[in-house]
């Protein structure tokens, strides 16, 4: 006769057992990440993994946009050929409570911010502006990087 124990459940071999991390997020952010995953026909884990292990595309901030750029921040950025050509801090071009609701936020909650502004009619010619010079992209700015989240 086996007995039950309440050791964790192994599932690289018997080895060790799996990791586990508790993320603490909006109950709206939670929502839109369970439909994202279901439209993907994904379980909610993995798909959280894909979206973190996924590469993060980095382009260098050109000296062309030195006037364009202010240190750190959200910004939209429009790219050729892997080359950025223009960029739009968002605190310069959001209404004024959506530039201040982003600034006292951490970061998943000033990405959450961004994402509901980019959804608006206000955003429509800020990036249809930068469609029309190339790809558009949404990041932070810093160390004279930009970053795609």
């Amino acid at each position: 006769m086996t007995r039950p124990t309440n050791k964790q459940r192994q599932d690289d071999g018997g080895h060790h057992p799996p990791a586990v991390i508790v993320l603490r997020v909006p109950k709206a952010v939670k929502n839109k990440w369970v439909r994202a995953s279901r439209d993907r026909g994904q379980k909610l884990g993995d798909w959280i993994v894909e979206k973190v292990e996924r590469p993060m595309n980095v382009f260098k901030i050109p000296d062309a946009l030195a006037d364009a750029y202010h240190g750190s921040g959200w910004a939209l950025a429009a790219s050729v050929g892997g080359q950025l050509v223009a960029m739009r801090y968002i605190r310069d071009v959001a209404p004024p409570a959506v530039a201040d609701a982003m600034d006292e936020a951490d970061g998943q909650h000033a990405a959450f911010f961004v994402r509901q502004w980019l959804s608006t009619q206000e955003a429509a010619p800020t990036v249809r502006e930068l469609q029309a010079l190339g790809d558009v992209h949404v990041g932070m700015c810093s160390c004279w990087e930009f970053v795609e989240m």
